[in-house]
């Protein structure tokens, strides 16, 4: 069994969130990452506080169509 590592060094302790439910998508916009079922799943916690933060970047026609859900 193989093991990949990630490229980048990983401190012994990592930091908590400064917001309570703060969600933190980091990745290249594609179809395949699902981020409109992320942005539909989010919108259903009405009862519950969350902060999304979407980094990353696609195609325009990904972009729009994130852009078009969250309005």
């Amino acid at each position: 069994q193989w093991v990949v590592p990630l490229g980048v060094t990983v401190p012994a302790s990592i930091p908590t969130a400064k917001v309570a439910g703060q969600v933190v998508f980091l990745s290249r916009w594609h179809p395949k990452k699902r981020i409109p079922l992320l942005l539909e799943a989010l919108s259903r916690l009405k009862d519950l506080p969350w902060h999304l933060v979407l980094g990353g970047d696609g195609d325009d026609v990904m972009r729009t169509e994130i852009h078009a859900a969250i309005q």
